[in-house]
C-alpha cells in the first residue's frame, strides 16, 4: 500500500494525493513544504500585589509634595 500523506523528512516536503481524473488518464497530487516551526515565546507570569494601591498613593503624595516645597523655596527665594 502507499501513504498518500507520505512525508520526506530529507528534503521537508510532504506530498499528498489529491484526485483521479479517469477521462484523461490522469491524477494530481500536491507537494508542498512542511510549515516552519513557530517561533518561541517568552511567557511572563503577572503576580498581583494586594497592597499595590497605597504604593501609588504614596509615591503621589510624595511627588506632590516635592512640587510644593519647590515652589515654596522659590518664592522665599524672590521675597
Amino acid at each position: 500500500t502507499f501513504d498518500f500523506a507520505r512525508k520526506i523528512d530529507e528534503l521537508g516536503l510532504r506530498v499528498r494525493f489529491t484526485k483521479i481524473i479517469p477521462e484523461e488518464g490522469k491524477f494530481e497530487i500536491q507537494v508542498y513544504e512542511k510549515p516552519q516551526q513557530a517561533k518561541d515565546w517568552l511567557v511572563f507570569k503577572s503576580i498581583e500585589f494586594p497592597y499595590i494601591n497605597l504604593y501609588w498613593v504614596g509615591t503621589i503624595v510624595m511627588v506632590i509634595g516635592f512640587i510644593i516645597s519647590i515652589f515654596r523655596r522659590k518664592k522665599e527665594l524672590t521675597t
